[in-house]
């Protein structure tokens, strides 16, 4: 699929780990609790408030190897939530974002590849800003803000629970 248009639902969990990573076997729930430090980490990483009182990766195999991971984001756009998945490699590099569920009438086109690619090489390091280095989609702003909310949300939280200090 290249891009979502608007309103629907695009990917189910199954068919979005096939789609992000066609040669993974099996998939493993990793859960980050949130306590009152790593929110107050997360939230200076990010500088924004964070809600979520824990956080669920899926980590994909082949076999015993970790092929990489996969956070699923929910965050709403100008009046609804929007669903999507987010895959990391094993650095905790963003190598796609596949918007799986788009709830809104306009503003589909986040769905975009040509959006979408500019997350491609992301890490916790980027800066990740709308406008600054993720190009917009006019007319969806608020949509194309809150995917790259999502997207560094991704990164930050993957290096909290993954990365060797």
């Amino acid at each position: 699929m290249a891009w979502a248009g608007t309103r629907g639902i695009f990917y189910s969990d199954q068919d979005s780990r096939l789609e992000l990573f066609p040669k993974g076997t099996r998939f493993i729930v990793d859960t980050l609790e949130m306590d009152s430090t790593a929110a107050e980490t997360a939230g200076t990483m990010l500088k924004h408030p964070v809600r979520e009182k824990e956080v669920l990766f899926e980590r994909i195999l082949a076999e015993d190897v970790t092929l990489g991971y996969i956070y699923r984001a929910h965050e709403r756009g100008k009046v609804e939530l929007m669903d999507f998945a987010v895959a990391l490699d094993t650095l905790g590099t963003v190598q796609r974002v596949l918007l799986t569920v788009y709830r809104e009438n306009i503003g589909g086109e986040v769905g975009s590849k040509r959006f979408m690619i500019q997350f491609k090489g992301k890490t916790a390091a980027s800066a990740l800003e709308l406008h600054r280095d993720v190009d917009g989609i006019s007319g969806a702003t608020l949509s194309s803000r809150a995917i790259t909310l999502g997207v560094r949300k991704a990164v930050c939280f993957w290096k909290l629970k993954y990365a060797k200090t």
